[in-house]
């Protein structure tokens, strides 16, 4: 018995997976709180090293609290990023409803590794807007490892 986190493994396969859904996409913003475990960090150089790959600009903005989650938000739209990524943080837990908010409003794609985060809306949107999205989450999750490993991602 024990408590897996497999979240940063999963950073360049969730990168990966906007990157099909908007075929656009040549920048994107993680947002992080960077007071967070080394989890976080893993993560967030995970998905640095799957936008290197994708050859996709990658910045990375900060929150530390509520209060800095829309001005992280606002950051990434006057960056002119193409979409978003949500690097796990209990702060983004306990703030998901305000991050599906500004998801909304910004209409920046987005995705996170956390699954409360289509419960909040997070992908009501997306299940309208990218059937696209949708279609490629089934097939990555149907992919055995060597697969995903030929694709350039380990898993």
């Amino acid at each position: 018995t024990g408590l897996s986190v497999i979240g940063p493994q999963l950073a360049g396969k969730r990168l990966e997976l906007l990157k099909e859904a908007f075929p656009h996409l040549t920048s994107v913003a993680a947002i992080l709180n960077p007071q967070g475990v080394s989890s976080m960090a893993a993560e967030t150089d995970e998905t640095k090293v799957a936008a290197d790959h994708l050859g996709i600009r990658f910045q990375a903005l900060q929150a530390r609290n509520d209060a800095e989650i829309p001005v992280a938000f606002r950051a990434a739209t006057d960056g002119r990023v193409d979409g978003l990524v949500i690097i796990f943080s209990p702060l983004f837990t306990t703030s998901r409803r305000q991050i599906v908010e500004l998801t909304a409003t910004t209409r920046l794609p987005t995705i996170s590794g956390d699954r409360e985060f289509s419960a909040a809306g997070g992908a009501d949107g997306v299940r309208a807007k990218c059937p696209r999205l949708m279609a490629a989450c089934g097939q990555l999750c149907r992919q055995d490892p060597q697969r995903g490993q030929a694709r350039g991602f380990a898993g």
